[in-house]
């Protein structure tokens, strides 16, 4: 699973962005109890594959504190992610696959690192800080 980032630099304002503004808020289609520590980039893949669906919302709902989140920003947040998206299609035509590589546990805290393959051939290496409630890995 180890691929060559290619075009970093182009593809890191996407990476930093997403990483920063968009992994908080993201995802969950129901909870997913997670047995184990080594599949957390298998959760976090889970959520962002939302995003290839184009359900928004659902990556939105996989964020850590979405449940005290106020109706208005969450409505901000799936706008946002909308709207990335289709920068992300005009850029380099769109994620066509995400790729779960590895993750740091520290025990309910977490980064996993996804791939994202793009349809122009460049790939991303993206950070996905998630968190543990109970036995369910949350977008943190």
């Amino acid at each position: 699973m180890c691929l060559s980032v290619r075009n970093s630099i182009r593809n890191s304002a996407w990476s930093i962005w997403l990483s920063v503004a968009l992994c908080p808020l993201l995802m969950a289609c129901g909870e997913q109890a997670v047995p184990d520590d080594d599949t957390v980039e298998a959760v976090a893949k889970a959520y962002c594959d939302h995003l290839l669906q184009g359900r928004y919302r659902d990556y939105v709902m996989g964020r850590v504190d979405y449940d005290a989140l106020p109706q208005s920003y969450v409505e901000q947040l799936v706008a946002d992610v909308k709207m990335t998206a289709r920068k992300q299609q005009r850029l380099h035509g769109g994620v066509s696959e995400i790729e779960a590589e590895h993750a740091d546990v520290d025990g309910d805290q977490a980064l996993a690192y996804l791939l994202f393959h793009y349809d122009d051939g460049t790939t991303s290496r993206v950070m996905v800080p998630m968190e543990r409630k109970g036995r369910v890995w949350y977008l943190r």
